[in-house]
């Protein structure tokens, strides 16, 4: 199964990485390295952390976005890798966030992830 990059999830993600304006960001050929503010909202909580973020559109078989583990923010916890064939994503051009929503039942209910570059 081959990604349609037609799909607003995708081009979510592909908004997302063309908005980085940092000129430290790393751009690969395959993936792009920034530092992110990722605002993480679960059940009745809310936490922000700075971290750094890597996108890789042409990952097998759908785009991902991947957070490196930082003070709370962990994978035992928190789902630090978000694929384009799960949830919903939405870029926000008025303020370059990426808004990803799962509303099913998951490890730690249903979530919502804010990461804008910083």
């Amino acid at each position: 199964m081959i990604e349609d990059i037609e799909s607003p999830n995708f081009q979510a993600l592909f908004n997302f990485k063309k908005s980085i304006k940092r000129e430290d960001a790393t751009k690969h050929k395959v993936a792009t390295f920034t530092q992110v503010q990722v605002t993480y909202h679960w059940k009745n909580n809310t936490q922000i952390v700075e971290t750094e973020a890597r996108i890789i559109l042409n990952h097998y078989p759908y785009s991902v976005l991947k957070l490196t583990p930082q003070d709370w923010l962990d994978a035992d916890e928190f789902y630090l890798d978000f694929q384009t064939g799960y949830g919903d994503f939405i870029f926000d051009s008025s303020s370059d966030t990426l808004i990803i929503a799962h509303r099913e039942n998951t490890k730690i209910g249903p979530y919502q992830v804010e990461i804008r570059e910083i």
